[in-house]
């Protein structure tokens, strides 16, 4: 009797697993047959391109659901996927490694988008972080979220010269014994164009060499430098977003302010939030840090943009 029962079982699983695949062969054969199944290959990639990512370029939620998905329509969406190298040009620690390792050989030498999130029980080996550095060479945006030391260190201390776009939030187990923006990357950072930094510890603003920035965001920063924050600013006059909020300036002279008003004629967006303190000047005594960095700025005149104060 069990016998019988083994091999009804497996003749199950096999006439099940033969529908299957004679039915996904239908599927994809009649979706092939669709109007939309014929659309260019330009059309296709902005329809897809929408589907898998947000209007800023990140991928969005389920994004290794939604391209399986896409892929499983039809074979010749399968196969226009499969040689579109942007498609795998974002990947995620929380992606499974398999998927990783066909992401970096189908995106070929296109710049590619990582994303690390942290993990408790990281210790200082990373399968993830062991694929990515294979590919420095093309990293063109990394965002690190909640990664402990290690593994912080381990990415910030490569040569990365097409870096245009850094993320750093929550570094968690101890700090990076005051490493330095400017040294990030091996202080390549030339083609920066968007850095934001989120509770990441007692890291130096000073000696930052970029002049493409186009958005700066700080927040939870518990010792500022205002004159270094100036000097960025005078140093990227294409900066469209400005973003500070919950931090708190250093309290000693700062004789080497930018007594020059600097121009910021594309910046569009201004949110200055929770910014606690002052700083202290030996001629003029007690100023107000926000009172200090708006009167530094030039707006354009008659410019309109969105300003959040608190």
């Amino acid at each position: 009797m069990d016998l019988r029962l083994r091999n009804m079982t497996d003749f199950k699983v096999l006439f099940d697993s033969s529908v299957h695949r004679d039915v996904v062969k239908h599927v994809r054969h009649r979706n092939a047959l669709l109007p939309i199944g014929k659309l260019p290959a330009e059309l296709l990639q902005i329809v897809f391109s929408n589907c898998l990512f947000s209007s800023s370029g990140r991928r969005k939620s389920h994004f290794v659901s939604r391209l399986t998905t896409l892929r499983a329509v039809s074979w010749s969406w399968q196969d226009f996927i499969g040689r579109t190298p942007s498609f795998w040009a974002h990947v995620s620690s929380e992606d499974h490694m398999d998927f990783v390792s066909v992401a970096f050989e189908r995106s070929g030498q296109v710049p590619i988008h990582l994303k690390h999130i942290g993990n408790h029980q990281d210790g200082q080996e990373s399968l993830f972080l062991d694929r990515v550095l294979l590919h420095v060479h093309r990293w063109e945006s990394l965002a690190i979220h909640q990664p402990n030391v290690n593994v912080a260190i381990q990415f910030l201390s490569v040569s990365a010269p097409k870096i245009k776009s850094i993320l750093l939030s929550s570094l968690t187990n101890g700090s990076l014994h005051q490493r330095h923006v400017d040294s990030l990357f091996g202080g390549g950072l030339a083609n920066l164009e968007e850095l934001r930094v989120y509770f990441w510890g007692d890291i130096g603003w000073r000696g930052l060499k970029c002049t493409r920035l186009r958005i700066l965001d700080i927040e939870r920063e518990y010792s500022l430098d205002l004159g270094a924050v100036l000097n960025i600013l005078a140093a990227n006059p294409c900066l469209e977003s400005l973003r500070i909020h919950d931090i708190s300036f250093v309290h000693y002279p700062q004789p080497d302010l930018i007594l020059a008003p600097i121009p910021l004629d594309h910046l569009k967006e201004l949110t200055l939030t929770d910014v606690k303190y002052a700083t202290e000047n030996a001629f003029i005594g007690s100023n107000v840090a926000i009172g200090d960095l708006l009167q530094r700025i030039k707006f354009l005149r008659w410019s309109i943009w969105p300003v959040s104060l608190g």
